[in-house]
């Protein structure tokens, strides 16, 4: 379950719209930390992984149009929607707003 404080409500509904035709969702995602490829001595590639973030929450923009086909879940009336898990289960929590953005507390 997501739930959404009155400031991220507010924070999200202020979001401009430069378009009539694009909205917002809060779209949560899991991080797996940043990766970079390296050539190894041999010449094979090696992958580095830096320590994964977790989860996280963004405003991000969609057509209004494509509304139906994403499957958004709504909450205090502010669409969002799960994705990107890498094999993990989200287990609910809520999402504030921290310094510009929105900060996702467990």
């Amino acid at each position: 379950m997501v739930r959404f404080t009155d400031d991220a409500v507010r924070f999200i509904q202020q979001k401009p719209r430069t378009v009539q035709s694009i909205s917002w969702y809060v779209r949560i995602c899991w991080d797996n930390g940043d990766t970079n490829n390296v050539r190894t001595s041999d010449g094979g590639t090696e992958w580095i992984r830096g320590n994964a973030r977790g989860w996280f929450a963004e405003v991000v923009p969609y057509p209004v149009a494509d509304r139906d086909s994403l499957k958004l879940d709504f909450e205090s009336g502010i669409p969002y929607r799960v994705e990107y898990t890498h094999g993990h289960t989200f287990p609910g929590g809520v999402i504030h707003v921290s310094g510009n953005g929105l900060a996702l507390e467990l």
